[in-house]
């Protein structure tokens, strides 16, 4: 089977582990995203069997617009055929590209990983400089579905949204993102921490990336008073609001800003925390989403504390890897599990076999080229239960 990933910005982790682990499976993928450097010409790669195309991003404050990257796209559309198209999102340059370019018979998949338009929409938070851009957006988010061969969410909030739209159940799988753990080994906190030269003894939680609202922020300060001998080490660049808000709460001493970490270390920091944090506030748009971060905590067999919001509270309670907790207790349940290491360690224990076998790229890959044959050949059926039921149990209307 021949597939082609079509993502629209840089960031492209989901994809990319779908198409190593088809190349194992004796498929052939192609990648095309978007570079983060690159502003008027590609560059085309080779990466673990994978064929990588990162497309110019002039002007780079749009992703999925950029006129070249989206004229390269179809371009290369009509040279290849591939059996499968697979379309993160709804940009021009997945969506309106991926239909267009598709030759019959083979399938459009579009992958819902987002919800944009609407009431507590990422889009509704941003200035509406654009509004026509918004609006065609919020058509396009529903007409992808409404158009597709197959709907991938990574939530069962948007699988239940399609099918509301009018998708049928048969044609949607929920798919959450999966885990590369095979070049990532299980680090133990002594280890990890003596590569960073961090004293065992120091509590420390630990937060990845630097994309986080303002109410976000606030909870993490509030657990740091709660906990004032715990450092918060927040890994990625340097951000001068997560300085403010410590200096309001009088926290400062307690903040940790790695700066940079360049990807294959990133691993190596979390190891080192003894919790990680996802604090997310409720919003259609936080339901609707699985943080991506979760996957790295899982690989690193950390345990995690999230508040009670949408799929990654669900990824969390059922598979028995951190605590939910809402605002109010959120400070407690962080304290709780730097107070019992013995249940810190079995939760983070639970997180790395997640990572290893439910949440592993290859058996969510396994669940995804079934569900392509199905698409292909209506009469099969892709049954398989989601990550976290036991075989016994089969989610209704889920493939």
């Amino acid at each position: 089977m021949r597939v082609l990933f079509l993502n629209f910005n840089p960031v492209h982790n989901r994809v990319m582990g779908f198409a190593k682990a088809l190349v194992k499976l004796g498929h052939t993928s192609t990648v095309i995203s978007v570079s983060r450097d690159r502003r008027f010409t590609p560059k085309w790669s080779v990466t673990d069997g994978v064929r990588y195309g990162a497309m110019p991003n002039f002007p780079s404050r749009y992703y999925g617009y950029a006129p070249l990257d989206n004229l390269l796209r179809l371009a290369h559309m009509t040279t290849h055929r591939y059996d499968v198209i697979h379309a993160v999102d709804h940009k021009p340059n997945t969506y309106l590209c991926g239909y267009a370019g598709r030759k019959h018979p083979g399938l459009f998949v579009a992958d819902w990983l987002d919800l944009w338009g609407g009431d507590g929409g990422l889009n509704a938070a941003r200035p509406r400089r654009l509004p026509l851009v918004y609006q065609l957006e919020a058509k396009w988010e529903v007409e992808s579905k409404l158009k597709a061969d197959g709907v991938a969410t990574i939530s069962h909030f948007l699988r239940e949204r399609a099918i509301a739209l009018g998708c049928t159940p048969e044609r949607v799988i929920c798919l959450p993102n999966g885990c590369d753990t095979s070049s990532l080994p299980a680090l133990g906190l002594d280890v990890a921490r003596a590569k960073l030269g961090v004293p065992v003894g120091e509590k420390i939680i630990g937060y990845l990336g630097m994309g986080i609202n303002t109410d976000e922020m606030a909870l993490l300060m509030r657990t740091l008073q709660h906990s004032p001998s715990t450092r918060l080490m927040v890994i990625g660049p340097p951000n001068p609001a997560w300085q403010e808000a410590a200096g309001r709460s009088g926290v400062t001493s307690q903040l940790w800003q790695t700066g940079y970490v360049a990807n294959d270390d990133v691993h190596v920091y979390l190891s080192s925390a003894d919790v990680l944090c996802t604090p997310l506030t409720t919003s259609a748009a936080s339901q609707a989403r699985l943080a991506g971060k979760l996957m790295s905590y899982m690989i690193a067999g950390r345990p995690s504390v999230v508040t009670p919001v949408g799929e990654t509270a669900r990824v969390i309670t059922d598979n028995n890897i951190g605590l939910v907790a809402g605002p109010d207790d959120y400070p407690c349940a962080v304290q709780s599990l730097l107070d019992n290491p013995a249940h810190a360690s079995e939760l983070g224990h639970n997180a790395r076999h997640a990572a290893e076998t439910d949440f592993s790229d290859e058996r969510l890959t396994g669940r995804l080229v079934a569900f392509y044959n199905q698409l292909r050949t209506p009469s099969t059926q892709a049954d398989g239960p989601l990550p976290g039921q036991s075989q016994g149990t089969k989610a209704p209307g889920l493939i």
